[in-house]
């Protein structure tokens, strides 16, 4: 036997061995999507208006500087009832955390759009620019306040304060400020020092009495100060004795990251005046749960399902899921449902007193439940109680067998 044969005997052996230590991994799935034809849909806002509030609203949602609730958002447009539904969700760390924040969001998106719907022609443009720009400082306080790190939390709690850096940039700035020759430069720098000082005042205002009102001073105040022209350039030209690179960095993406909260209110200020839409006439909140980040495709919370057809909805402990089918149904061949992972103060009623209605485990489910009515079924798993019932406001009041199997 050749020494080129040995050779190839040994690598074949070799990757024997090295399969019975390792698996190989199996090659990745392709998930085919399957595009819905948009083209009989009359939209009464262009896709690029439509990208822009879906971004806006992202933006003020993520309201609290808080990693274990990131909300996810979408819009969608009823053109039939003229109305625009902001759908969201929060992840949570938990199965029975995340209420408040899911509140928190609703309460100022509600408050933003019921501002909105007051818009009329007569209304000016500076009245709807404030009030709207009030209700986002309120509902976005926190994390601006984090933002500026005025605000102790976890991950910015060693961060220097906004105003710490701003002194610090005055003190740099005035020190060039003697050897600059370029008159463009030169200007940057007086509007800088003129603003940055305002700022400050504006920010020991806040300190003194911390109300909305005055934060939102300091977001307007911010604001002018990223208007200022060849900002960047400004502190880009700062030696690195007088301002580290990292701080100027810093006081460039505070300023940037707050002043757009400002732009968000003179979005919704000049679309709201500009002309009607259902983005301000009729829109509304409808807020969903992510289960441990997770956002599986496929799973329902609310809609229509018709006898014959199935829903199916995932289990809190697992990816193992559901199968809700209406078999039969008296009185409607259209019902309208909803699914609720319960919070923990219903949860613990549920286990501890029952309920009026059926409450089944999912460990021993199987086969056909009837439901008379609006009644409704509790599925209880591992950690977390599903609760599935009629949306209210229908008023009919349907016979139906649901079947629930575990697929």
């Amino acid at each position: 036997m050749s020494a080129i044969s040995d050779i190839k005997i040994v690598c074949a052996e070799n990757i024997a061995i090295s399969y019975l230590l390792r698996n190989v991994p199996a090659p990745p799935s392709r998930n085919r999507t399957y595009c819905q034809t948009v083209s009989g849909r009359h939209s009464t806002l262009s896709f690029d208006t439509e990208s822009k509030l879906a971004s806006t609203l992202a933006f003020i949602a993520h309201s609290k500087d808080d990693v274990e609730h990131i909300p996810a958002l979408c819009l969608e447009e009823d053109t039939d009832s003229g109305s625009l539904s902001v759908i969201f969700a929060v992840n949570k760390a938990s199965y029975n955390d995340g209420e408040d924040t899911i509140c928190g969001i609703k309460q100022g998106f509600e408050r933003i759009f019921a501002i909105l719907a007051t818009v009329s022609k007569s209304t000016r443009y500076r009245d709807i620019g404030n009030q709207i720009l009030t209700a986002v400082v309120s509902m976005c306080s926190s994390r601006i306040l984090s933002r500026l790190r005025m605000a102790c939390t976890s991950r910015a709690s060693t961060k220097r304060p906004l105003k710490g850096t701003l002194q610090e940039a005055l003190l740099a700035v005035n020190i060039i400020r003697r050897n600059l020759n370029d008159g463009n430069l030169s200007k940057t720098a007086d509007n800088f020092t003129l603003r940055a000082k305002e700022v400050e005042k504006l920010m020991d205002s806040w300190s003194q009495c911390q109300v909305d009102t005055r934060l939102v001073e300091v977001v307007k105040g911010i604001h002018r100060l990223q208007q200022i022209l060849g900002l960047p350039d400004l502190i880009g030209i700062i030696p690195n004795r007088d301002m580290s690179p990292s701080a100027g960095k810093s006081l460039l993406n505070i300023v940037s990251k707050v002043s757009s909260y400002w732009e968000v209110a003179r979005e919704y200020g000049e679309y709201a005046t500009g002309r009607p839409s259902p983005s301000h006439n009729c829109a509304k909140s409808i807020e969903n749960e992510l289960n441990y980040s997770t956002l599986v495709q496929g799973s329902k919370n609310f809609g229509c399902l018709t006898p014959g057809e199935s829903s199916f909805v995932y289990i809190a402990d697992s990816l193992r899921s559901l199968e809700i089918q209406i078999e039969h149904a008296t009185g409607s061949s259209d019902l309208k449902y909803y699914l609720k992972w319960l919070g923990a103060e219903e949860a613990a009623e549920v286990r501890e007193k029952g309920s009026s209605t059926l409450v089944v485990d999912t460990g021993h489910l199987e086969g056909t439940v009837t439901l008379h009515e609006r009644n409704s079924l509790y599925l209880i798993t591992k950690d977390a109680i599903l609760k599935v019932g009629w949306a209210s406001g229908d008023k009919r009041l349907p016979f139906s067998q649901v079947t629930s199997q575990r697929p």
